[in-house]
């Protein structure tokens, strides 16, 4: 996944309050219990942990390093409808991106061809809850 900022003057900023945000992810049961993957980098996740990262803006007005995620439920939906994989179930989960957070907001040309959606990258995130099968 690849922010792409709006111009070249998109400062990093640091969040005043938590962030709610929205990950889509690829969800497997495995004697009644749930296992997350990221679908990008297929990075085991859990739900109530906070990961952290780096935060590296490219020369080019993109974001690359950092943990990526959707400003709006609706754009991330409409994403994780391409990103389906066998035999994983994709799923939408709300985050936060914590208090004292940095982050980029930009957009993300997504795996939906023709649209590009509002994104965040932030070198913290903290997966909080399934909402729903996609």
């Amino acid at each position: 996944m690849c922010l792409v900022l709006k111009n070249w003057y998109t400062r990093k900023r640091k969040a005043k309050t938590d962030i709610v945000v929205y990950k889509h992810l690829y969800k497997t049961v495995i004697d009644g219990e749930s296992y997350y993957l990221t679908p990008y980098r297929n990075t085991p996740v859990k739900m109530g942990e906070t990961y952290d990262s780096g935060l590296k803006r490219e020369k080019e007005n993109k974001v690359h390093v950092g943990l990526h995620s959707f400003a709006f439920i609706n754009e991330c939906k409409e994403d994780a409808k391409y990103e389906k994989t066998f035999p994983f179930i994709s799923v939408v989960v709300v985050c936060e991106i914590p208090k004292d957070s940095k982050f980029y907001e930009g957009e993300f040309k997504a795996s939906c061809p023709f649209n590009a959606f509002t994104s965040i990258a932030s070198n913290k995130i903290r997966y909080v809850q399934e909402l729903f099968e996609v």
